[in-house]
């Protein structure tokens, strides 16, 4: 049964919820998709047809433009999707305008056999015809509403949220020693090694792959893996990921002393 939120584990063992998206936003980035698919195999068609005509009936050259129509329509059909996601970290720009995103299953960025994979059961899923009524019916029938495409390569689609004006102006954590503005809090101690061990360890594996990660989901997790420390350590109006930048290094300072 088709759920609207879900909760993973990531390879950090930080748990992040997404939120999944639903059949009809994705017929309508399916269907914008469908419409530029159509534009390009449209615009391909016409200057086969230019060559052909400016060479005339017979000619190699008009039959090589006629092989080239072909070949072009089996490339733009079959790799729109593909180039996109894997160039535009999941989005193609049918996704892009409704705000969705291709993940893995385990909440990683979309790599390259996935979206081979995917894209090429588009063939079934888009069965009868055009109408995608096999993607359909299987979106519905799964819990994250996933066609065939997505089940065999381990793919789902997300909504990506989008960040409160507040959270993008985050104030940066205050430097060791020095005293907040009038009226504000009092900075936490400055002092180093303030997280624990497995703590430690989840941050640096986190600061060490943040730049595989696409943005989105970078600021998600910094945010779930800063938020029980900073309530810990009584820390609060910062930026996540800064606030992990700055104890990661003061952890560092204290393993070279």
């Amino acid at each position: 049964m088709f759920v609207e939120r879900e909760r993973i584990e990531t390879p950090e063992h930080v748990p992040v919820e997404f939120e999944v998206a639903g059949p009809m936003s994705r017929a309508l980035a399916g269907a914008l998709d469908l419409l530029l698919i159509s534009l390009a195999l449209l615009a391909v068609a016409l200057l086969a047809l230019l060559v052909a005509a400016a060479t005339g009936i017979g000619s190699t050259l008009r039959e090589y433009a006629l092989a080239a129509l072909l070949l072009g329509w089996f490339a733009i059909f079959l790799g729109y999707h593909p180039f996109f996601e894997l160039r535009r970290n999941g989005q193609t720009p049918g996704k892009r305008a409704l705000g969705l995103r291709v993940l893995r299953q385990d909440g990683l960025p979309v790599e390259f056999r996935s979206a081979i994979v995917r894209n090429l059961l588009r063939l079934v899923d888009m069965q009868p015809g055009l109408l995608y009524g096999v993607a359909f019916v299987c979106m519905v029938a799964t819990r994250r509403g996933a066609r065939l495409g997505d089940l065999a390569a381990g793919t789902w689609v997300v909504r990506e949220r989008r960040e409160p004006l507040s959270q993008a102006g985050a104030p940066r954590l205050p430097a060791p020693g020095r005293t907040s503005p009038p009226g504000g809090e009092a900075p936490a101690p400055a002092r180093a090694g303030r997280l624990t061990r497995e703590e430690y360890a989840v941050v640096e594996r986190f600061l060490g792959r943040r730049g595989e990660l696409e943005p989105l989901r970078r600021r998600q997790l910094a945010r779930e893996i800063a938020h029980p420390i900073l309530e810990r350590l009584g820390v609060s109006g910062v930026d996540p990921e800064r606030f992990l930048e700055e104890e990661h290094a003061r952890g560092v300072g204290r393993r070279l002393l």
